[in-house]
């Protein structure tokens, strides 16, 4: 496991420091007060309020400082570079993105060329011009270094993310937080960011090895005081985690961590919608009831006016859930979702974000079966094989019960991958009962992963996990969590019936060979760290 990453504690009377510990709001009061920042002779102080203010979401401020800075030093490639960014943000997004363009072509090699490169290629990245962005970003870490380095590595991880690659979004984004630890400079409000991306696609592709890596890190880091919205999704994510591993009590704890942070109405009604769907999952649909009434009191009270599309989910969520417990009220919050905006720069755009489309086709489907209209089944199958294309089995395993529900038929090969892929679920145990009994002897069908095949020849050998976790320098927690994915695809509850049923199926030899010792391998985390 690779070291956590510790954050910076900041010292209220360094703006730099509290700017790198992400607290930009008392960094910028600090420089406030200091007339040589304000009147612009103070070039780095300057500067670094005019980030600052980007960071807050203030660009027209920040174009004012910096266009005062330009004038004492038009060719300042920093300034340029910044200047551009704020235009973009400030709604002027042609005319940022030739000032970016320009900046980059007419600067000296260096830092200044390659910050210029890197928002131009975020830029492009808001606007979804995904290949323009990975151009750009190639430019940019030609040249980056220290922690616009790390900032161009976790830009990759948004782009494959924004192309549905979440293996690859994943990979950059570990390393991205391996060279922000070997790094002299620090970017937490960066860390923040990427650990809330790290635990979605832990909780959302089923990896259970990416969701004790998060953990690790999660538990040890001190959250900056301007990334609390990031945190609270962070934890959400890894209660939704919890839960994909069985643990309903663990996803609770979580739940509550986060709502003991929520600052906005609509994230306590988010909490209020995950809990729900919990007692709902464990056969407590009163509770479920209570905390769905509770959800839409607070959604209702919200100010929408300038919701971004994230908070906006929460209404589909509401869709989906209230088509589950109380089928008349979904209409209510399909209607709300349908009246509002979608457009949020461009990054979560309908048309743009396949995410956000299949949870809409899902709502819809399950809004309309409640009203008794046709074809709700083909919409919420449809929402199934997006969910399956994006690599997102919990939701997928929801669709497939909820299909089940609307008296649909679910193929058993999809049926067999998806309980297979999160075999503790709660909803695992339900979708099983209408898979008929696995076949035994050669041919049966069952499909196992490399991995799987490797840790089942390994068992039948007489290998312990302990010895699995040494000889593969894996954890025991990844051996487990192998071993329950073979208990489901083989549908046995112990050990010694999984080496049975493996070895009277053909799956393995009679008399399997004990795998070669290998000296540990170097875990993946480590060589990132």
């Amino acid at each position: 496991m690779a070291k956590p990453i510790r954050a910076l504690r900041s010292d209220p009377a360094d703006p730099l420091r509290l700017f790198q510990a992400g607290a930009y709001r008392e960094a910028l009061e600090t420089l406030a007060v200091r007339p040589e920042v304000r009147q612009g002779s103070d070039r780095a102080g300057a500067i670094l309020a005019a980030r600052a203010e980007l960071r807050l979401n203030e660009p027209a401020a920040a174009r004012a400082r910096l266009a005062h800075l330009a004038q004492r030093d038009p060719t300042d490639v920093t300034v340029r570079a910044l200047s551009g960014i704020a235009a973009f943000l400030d709604g002027e997004h042609d005319a940022g993105v030739h000032a970016l363009e320009a900046t980059h072509r007419e600067a000296a090699p260096g830092e200044g060329r390659a910050e210029a490169a890197y928002w131009a290629a975020w830029a492009a990245y808001a606007q979804r011009r995904l290949d323009a962005a990975d151009r750009w970003l190639t430019k940019a870490l030609d040249e980056a270094k220290g922690i616009w380095f790390a900032r161009g590595l976790a830009l990759g991880g948004w782009i494959a993310e924004a192309r549905g690659d979440y293996g690859s979004s994943a990979r950059s984004f570990r390393l991205a937080l391996g060279a922000v630890r070997e790094g002299a400079e620090r970017d937490d409000y960066l860390v923040a960011a990427i650990l809330q991306a790290l635990a979605s696609f832990a909780a959302e592709i089923g990896d259970a090895e990416l969701g004790e890596y998060v953990d690790a890190q999660a538990e040890e880091f001190r959250w900056p005081t301007d990334a609390g919205e990031h945190r609270f999704q962070t934890l959400v994510h890894r209660g939704l985690a919890a839960l994909d591993r069985g643990d309903v009590d663990g996803a609770l704890a979580r739940f509550e961590e986060a709502e003991a942070i929520a600052q906005r109405p609509v994230l306590i009604a988010e909490l209020q919608l995950e809990r729900a769907d919990v007692y709902r999952l464990i056969g407590e649909p009163t509770a479920a009831r209570r905390l769905l009434i509770a959800a839409a009191r607070g959604l209702r009270a919200a100010d929408w006016s300038a919701a971004h599309i994230e908070d906006q989910m929460a209404l589909l969520e509401c869709v989906g859930l209230a088509a589950r417990l109380d089928e008349h009220s979904a209409s209510e919050w399909l209607m709300r979702y349908s009246a509002l905006a979608k457009d949020d720069d461009g990054r979560y755009a309908l048309t743009r974000d396949r995410r956000v489309h299949a949870l809409e086709v899902h709502a819809r489907g399950l809004a309309e079966a409640g009203l008794g209209e046709g074809g709700r089944a083909s919409q919420v199958r449809e929402a199934l094989a997006l969910w399956e294309s994006l690599g997102y089995v919990r939701r997928a395993l929801v669709a497939a019960a909820d299909l089940l529900a609307l008296g649909e038929r679910v193929e058993n090969g999809r049926l067999r991958a998806l309980t297979a892929a999160l075999p503790d679920h709660p909803l695992t145990a339900t979708l099983q009962r209408y898979l008929g009994p696995v076949p035994t002897g050669e041919g049966d069908g069952v499909i196992l992963s490399p991995e799987q095949r490797r840790v089942l020849e390994a068992l039948c050998a007489g290998v312990s996990v302990r010895d699995m976790a040494l000889q593969w320098g894996r954890s025991e927690f990844t051996i487990r969590n192998h071993l329950k994915k073979l208990f489901a695809k083989l549908h046995v509850v112990s050990s010694a019936a999984l080496v049975a049923k493996a070895m009277s199926s053909g799956l393995v030899g009679a008399t399997p060979t004990l795998p070669p010792r290998k000296p540990p391998r170097i875990r993946e985390e480590a060589q990132e760290g």
